[in-house]
């Protein structure tokens, strides 16, 4: 165990990092949320099970599909995938999301599989890469198609994929290769989309059946769970290309294998979301219940979800000392108080005081440095908003079990994190607690 102040709050700044998942499984613990527990269940049926995940951004999903991949390492050859990282800093056009079409994300899911079949032992000997790579051509521009060569987009791919070691398995991150960013086709802004029932678009999808089913009989007849994040930043806004992706599609059913999809959380308050092709199934992901569902502006009356919290920080700092040294427990429950339940909130304020502790050179994390956290954290949430938002948000806060108003400004405020809704039958929503303060003033 690190003993000087300086290296001690340099790993723990480094294990609380809100922008990205937890590296090591050790860090990742089990949310309260049953829904997912029912998930995990499910993936054990025979049948290729498709599932669709709702949440608000920072909630934690990426986390747990990495958590669901640890879990399922064994049963199934898992493939992780961040379509949105991959287009952000492969592709650098994240943009592009907005213009995908169902056939092209298709092919790049079975971009990501060759990719994580060329790290098992026969590599891509008994993978039907040609005729993936002639389907894929087909579908391009004369131009594009002459360009389009798999095995150089394969080193552009990162993937989290599961591999058999010694009786075991482990899950590896096979990097993009250095200085192999360069993607030379179009994803996405195409200015005519070939329809599902395009001839060429129905020999792609056979071509990445053939694919998954090579990939899973070479991982010694393992069955694929494909986990796809980076959907869920398709915004509000584009509510229409959700629907051609997710709902108006029904390429998913061709797909012989289990997957996990993320999905904005604004599509689980639209009636797309009971529209949703019967491949795939909804379910939603929620903030941690941290608030009392009875009296959530009294943070002396605490929700289970605080269970969550102290598990997390306990379990990311149990190699480096005690966590009560390092915070007491009443500091940790303000801080997971104060989140709302959303981990990102909660990750970002450990991260942030472990840098007071870090610069005072102090033993722990100090009342002081807790409120400072809290406080530097309130001054960005309550930035840019307006009399008509708090207007919302009181009204939200005098009746949490309502169903939300109809609001020109509900589906920013839940994206943006100043609304935060939690589990129960049905939903129920409240304003973020760093907001309380705001909407006390007269």
């Amino acid at each position: 165990m690190p003993t000087a102040p300086l290296e001690l709050w340099t790993q723990i700044r480094q294990r609380f990092d809100a922008g990205s998942p937890p590296a090591d499984s050790r860090w990742r613990v089990d949310r309260t949320d049953r829904e997912i527990y029912a998930l995990r269940s499910q993936l054990n049926l025979p049948e290729a099970g498709k599932f669709l995940m709702a949440g608000t951004i920072g909630s934690g999903k990426s986390t747990e599909l990495l958590h669901l991949a640890e879990a399922r390492k064994l049963r199934n050859l898992v493939v992780h995938f961040d379509l949105y990282q991959h287009l952000q800093e492969v592709i650098s056009d994240p943009a592009a999301l907005a213009t995908l079409d169902p056939w092209e994300l298709i092919a790049l899911i079975g971009l990501a599989v060759c990719r994580a079949a060329s790290a098992l032992p026969q590599g891509l000997t008994t993978i039907p890469v040609a005729e993936f790579e002639d389907a894929w051509r087909a579908l391009l521009p004369e131009d594009e198609a002459r360009k389009l060569k798999i095995g150089e987009l394969l080193k552009t791919l990162t993937v989290t994929a599961s591999m058999l070691a010694d009786g075991g398995a482990v899950l590896a991150t096979l990097a993009s290769v250095g200085g192999a960013l360069d993607w030379k086709i179009r994803i996405g802004r195409r200015k005519k989309s070939a329809v599902d029932q395009d001839p060429k678009v129905r020999r792609l999808v056979n071509a990445v059946v053939a694919i998954i089913e090579a990939a899973a009989a070479v991982d010694r007849g393992r069955p694929v769970l494909f986990l796809l994040d980076g959907l869920d930043r398709l915004g509000n806004e584009h509510e229409e290309r959700a629907r051609i992706l997710l709902v108006k599609s029904t390429l998913w059913r061709r797909l012989p294998c289990h997957m996990v999809m993320l999905a904005p959380f604004a599509l689980r308050h639209s009636p797309l979301f009971a529209d949703v092709d019967a491949g795939l199934q909804p379910l939603t992901f929620l903030n941690e219940r941290v608030l009392d569902e009875e009296t959530p502006d009294d943070p002396s009356r605490l929700g289970p979800g605080i269970r969550f919290f102290r598990d997390l920080f306990a379990a990311r700092v149990a190699d480096l000392a005690e966590p009560g040294a390092l915070l007491t427990d009443e500091l940790l429950v303000r801080f997971a108080w104060h989140s709302g339940g959303r981990a990102r909130d909660f990750v970002t304020f450990i991260h942030q005081a472990a840098g007071f502790a870090y610069l005072a050179e102090a033993p722990a994390i100090t009342e002081d440095m807790v409120d400072k956290a809290i406080d530097k954290r309130r001054r960005i949430l309550g930035t840019g908003l307006y009399q008509p938002d708090y207007e919302l948000l009181k009204q939200v806060r005098r009746a949490p079990h309502a169903p939300l108003p109809r609001h020109p400004s509900v589906d920013v405020m839940l994206k943006t994190a100043r609304l935060l809704p939690y589990r129960n039958d049905p939903e129920w929503f409240f304003p973020h607690p760093l907001l309380l303060r705001y909407l006390d003033r007269k």
